[in-house]
C-alpha cells in the first residue's frame, strides 16, 4: 500500500512537471510571436463564449426535480406579444392622426414617456395592420442590433487594429471573430429576447449613436449630419444625449448652433405645446422622474438598483437617497477619470474610440429606468472593449491581459443570464436569491471598471 502510494505521488509530481515544462514552453512561444499570442485569444474567445452558451442556454434547460429537459420561463410575459410596441409606438401613432396631430392620447393628454419624435417616426407602423406592424418591427430591431455590433467591428478594424504591426489576415480574422461572437451572444442573450418580448426599441437609438460615432470618425467635417443622427437617437431616447460631450471634444463651440437647432425642431416637431407637455410629463413621477413606479428586479438603473437595497434591507429605508447618491456617483467618477485621460491625451481616432466605449455604460445606468432588455446598447461597447484588450495582448504578453478575458465573460455571463424569477410573482426576485447577483446593475459597473481599468492600463503602457 505505501509503496502504490508512492507511485502515485511520483506520477503525479512527474505529470507535474510535464503541464509546466508545457506551460513554460507556451509562455516564451507566445511571449516571442505576436500571432501566436492572438490565435491564442481567439481560442480563449471562442472557449468562452461557447461556455456562456452551454451555462446560459443549455443547462438551465434540464429540470433536476423532473428530469426532463424543458425551457423556463425567463421572462414576465405580457400577452398579446409586443406590449411596449402597442402601447408606446403604434396606437400614439393611431392617436396622433385621429386627433389630427394634437394628441398622442386617448384623453387627449401627452401620456407618454417617449419623445414626440417617435411618434412621427412610428407613423409608417400605420401602414400595416398591428399584428404585421409588430414583426416589421422586429425585422428592424434585428437589423439595428447586427449593424450597431457591425459598426463597432469596423471601429475596431479601422482605428485601432489596422494600425497595429499585423498581417491584414489577421486583422480581418480578430474581427470577424469577435462581431461573430457577440452577435450570436446577443441573440441568445435574455436582454435581445426581453427586448423582442416586449417590442423594445433601444436597439434604434444605440443604432443611430453608434452611426453618429462612425460619421465622426470616417467624415469629422461632416457637423451637421454628426448632429442629426445623434439627435435622432436622444429623441428616440434620451440617454444618447452623454454623447454631445464627443461632439463637443471634437468641435468645440462650433457644435453649439447645429445643435439646438436640430434638437429644438425634433423637440417642437408636433408643436409647441406637445413639447411642452412632453417634458412635464418625463419629469413627473408618473413618467421617468423621482418617485416613479417602474423599479423592479429587471430595472439596473442606479435608482432601481438603490431602491431594491431599501426594499430588501429595510432598516436602509430612510437612506435611499444616500445609496442613490452612491450608485450614481460610482459611475460618473469612474466616466470622468476616463474622459479626462483622454482630453489629456488629446483627439485621435483611438481616444475617441475609447470614449465612445466607456460612455454607453454610462447611459445604461443614470437613467431612472434601465429595464434588463436595454442590455443590449453595452453589446456595441463590449466589441470595443474586446479590442483594447486585443491591442494589449499584441503590443505586450502578459497573463493578466488573458486574464481579463476570464473576468469580461464573467460579466457577459451574468449580463446575459435572466433574473431568478419568483414563483408567486413573475416581476419579483425569488425570495432566496440575490439581488447582488440577479439585478444587472453591479454586472453593468462591474463592465466599465474593466473599461476604465484597461484605459488606464494602455497609457501606462504608452508612458513606460
Amino acid at each position: 500500500m505505501k509503496g502504490l502510494l508512492i507511485g502515485i505521488i511520483s506520477q503525479a509530481k512527474k505529470s507535474i512537471n510535464e503541464y509546466q515544462q508545457k506551460a513554460n514552453a507556451l509562455n516564451e512561444s507566445l511571449k516571442l510571436n505576436d500571432k501566436k499570442r492572438v490565435i491564442f485569444s481567439l481560442v480563449i474567445i471562442c472557449i468562452g463564449f461557447c461556455s456562456i452558451l452551454i451555462i446560459n442556454n443549455v443547462l438551465p434547460n434540464i429540470n433536476t426535480d423532473t428530469w426532463r429537459y424543458e425551457s423556463p420561463v425567463i421572462i414576465p410575459v405580457i400577452n398579446p406579444v409586443g406590449g411596449d410596441f402597442r402601447l408606446g409606438l403604434y396606437w400614439p401613432a393611431e392617436n396622433l392622426i385621429k386627433s389630427g396631430s394634437r394628441s398622442v392620447g386617448t384623453d387627449g393628454t401627452y401620456q407618454s414617456i417617449y419623445p414626440p419624435l417617435v411618434h412621427v417616426i412610428s407613423l409608417p407602423y400605420l401602414l400595416f395592420k398591428i399584428q404585421t406592424a409588430y414583426i416589421v418591427h422586429v425585422v428592424l430591431l434585428f437589423l439595428a442590433n447586427i449593424f450597431s455590433l457591425l459598426l463597432a467591428s469596423l471601429m475596431v478594424k479601422e482605428f485601432i487594429l489596422s494600425r497595429l504591426k499585423l498581417d491584414k489576415m489577421f486583422v480581418m480574422m480578430i474581427t470577424i471573430f469577435i462581431f461573430f461572437g457577440m452577435a450570436i451572444y446577443t441573440f441568445i442573450s435574455y436582454p435581445f429576447a426581453f427586448s423582442i418580448e416586449r417590442g423594445n426599441y433601444d436597439a434604434f437609438p444605440i443604432f443611430f449613436s453608434i452611426l453618429a460615432m462612425w460619421v465622426i470618425l470616417k467624415r469629422p467635417e461632416k457637423l451637421w449630419l454628426q448632429v442629426i443622427l445623434l439627435s435622432v437617437a436622444v429623441h428616440l431616447k434620451i440617454y444618447p444625449a452623454v454623447l454631445f460631450i464627443i461632439l463637443l471634444f471634437k468641435h468645440g463651440i462650433k457644435l453649439v448652433l447645429p445643435a439646438l437647432v436640430i434638437n429644438l425642431a425634433f423637440l417642437f416637431i408636433l408643436g409647441p405645446m406637445i413639447g411642452i407637455d412632453y417634458i412635464q410629463f418625463v419629469a413627473s413621477s408618473e413618467g421617468a422622474g423621482i418617485g416613479n413606479n417602474f423599479s423592479w428586479i429587471g430595472n439596473h438603473a442606479a435608482y432601481s438598483f438603490s431602491k431594491l437595497i431599501t426594499i430588501r434591507y429595510p432598516s436602509l429605508s430612510s437612506s435611499f437617497f444616500v445609496l442613490w447618491g452612491i450608485s450614481m456617483f460610482i459611475p460618473i467618477i469612474l466616466w470622468s477619470f476616463s474622459a479626462i485621460s483622454l482630453f489629456k491625451n488629446g483627439y485621435s481616432s483611438q481616444n475617441m474610440i475609447f470614449l465612445i466605449m466607456v460612455t454607453i455604460p454610462l447611459m445604461d445606468l443614470l437613467p431612472t429606468a434601465s429595464n434588463d432588455y436595454k442590455l443590449i446598447i453595452l453589446y456595441p461597447a463590449v466589441i470595443l472593449l474586446f479590442s483594447l484588450i486585443m491591442m494589449q495582448i499584441i503590443k505586450d504578453h502578459h497573463w493578466l491581459n488573458y486574464a481579463q478575458f476570464g473576468i469580461l465573460f464573467l460579466i457577459l455571463l451574468f449580463l446575459g443570464r435572466p433574473y431568478a424569477m419568483s414563483s408567486d410573482y413573475v416581476y419579483a426576485l425569488k425570495p432566496t436569491s440575490s439581488i447582488f447577483i440577479n439585478n444587472k446593475y453591479l454586472w453593468s459597473l462591474a463592465l466599465e471598471i474593466v473599461m476604465v481599468w484597461n484605459i488606464y492600463k494602455n497609457f501606462n503602457t504608452e508612458i513606460s
